[in-house]
Formats: structure tokens, C-alpha cells, sequence
């Protein structure tokens, strides 16, 4: 089985993530592959060496052999520097990625710094809120209760009053009656 190669795992992850909890293994990913990118004039002679599999001196193989063994320290030498600079170059991509993956995460914990605050500035208004109707709960109960106290009084003072009135019609009927009564004495 063929092992797609890191650009194009890069290309399939940056297409199915797109959460900011990604955001790590892709700046991973897009190190990698650029890491790749720095070796390809390696990878480019790999690919002539494999392809001229069959390339060699058909007739002066001595001269051949002492040409390649002149090659062969100057080779050694040049690809190990190259192998030196691109380690280089991957621990500078390396402190790259993880200074831009820092810095990602530090406006992470920003973002979310500010959206703890403001959350917790919307309980705090929303608590003052609840304070606030409680404090004019409590004072309509207050009034709610005198205005009981005032009404029962007043009940008291209109069945009281009623009961005077009552008392007041029977004293009306009885001097009418005296009245009458002295009224007839006098006209007999």
C-alpha cells in the first residue's frame, strides 16, 4: 500500500478541519511538508540515481571506477553539509512552528479570556437584576400588607358606622313617634 505523500495528507486534513482545535496539528502538517520542500534537490538526485539504474561506463570501467572514487569523498563531504543544513533548516521550521503554534494558542486562551469576562460581567448584570427585583418584590409585599391592614380597618369602620346608622334610624322612628305623640296631646 502507497503512503499518500505529507502535502497531500496536508491538503485532505486542511480540507475536513476547520475547528481552531486543528489548528496545532496543521501548523505540524504544514511544517512537515515544508520540511520536504528543502529536501527536494535531495529527493531530485535520489530520483536521477534510481531512473539511470542501468547507467555506467560501457567500455572504460577503470576510468569510470578512479572518477568515482574521486566522487565519492567530494559526495560525501557536500551531502553531509546538506544534511546539516537541512537539520538546520528543520529545527528552524521546528522553533517556527511552535512559535506560531504558541502564539495561536496564546490568542486562544485570549479569545477565551475575554469570553470568560463577559460572561462573567452578564452575571454580574444579571444578578444586580435579580437584586434589584427582589428589593422592589419585598417593597410591594410591604405595601401589599398595609394596604390589608388599611382595609380591615376600614371594613371595621363601615360595619361599625353601619351599625350606628342602624341605631341612629331607630332613634329617628322613636322621636317620631314622641313627636307625634306630643303633637296629638297638644291639639286635644
Amino acid at each position: 500500500m502507497l503512503k499518500a505523500s505529507p502535502l497531500r495528507q496536508l491538503g485532505r486534513h486542511l480540507r475536513r478541519a476547520t475547528s481552531a482545535e486543528h489548528l496545532a496539528e496543521d501548523a505540524a502538517l504544514l511544517a512537515h511538508g515544508l520540511h520536504h520542500v528543502g529536501h527536494l534537490p535531495v529527493h531530485l538526485h535520489e530520483l536521477v540515481d534510481v531512473l539511470h539504474a542501468g547507467a555506467g561506463a560501457c567500455g572504460h570501467a577503470l576510468l569510470a571506477r578512479g572518477v568515482q572514487q574521486l566522487r565519492i569523498p567530494a559526495l560525501g563531504l557536500c551531502h553531509r553539509a546538506d544534511h546539516r543544513l537541512l537539520a538546520l533548516q528543520d529545527a528552524r521550521q521546528a522553533i517556527e512552528g511552535s512559535q506560531r503554534e504558541k502564539e495561536a494558542l496564546r490568542l486562544e486562551v485570549g479569545t477565551r479570556d475575554k469570553a470568560l469576562a463577559d460572561s462573567l460581567a452578564e452575571e454580574e448584570r444579571l444578578a444586580g437584576e435579580l437584586e434589584a427585583a427582589r428589593d422592589h418584590a419585598e417593597t410591594l409585599r410591604r405595601s401589599l400588607e398595609a394596604l390589608n391592614t388599611e382595609r380591615d380597618v376600614l371594613a371595621r369602620q363601615v360595619a361599625d358606622l353601619t351599625a350606628e346608622r342602624a341605631e341612629l334610624l331607630e332613634a329617628r322612628k322613636a322621636l317620631e313617634s314622641v313627636h307625634r305623640a306630643l303633637t296629638q296631646a297638644t291639639v286635644r
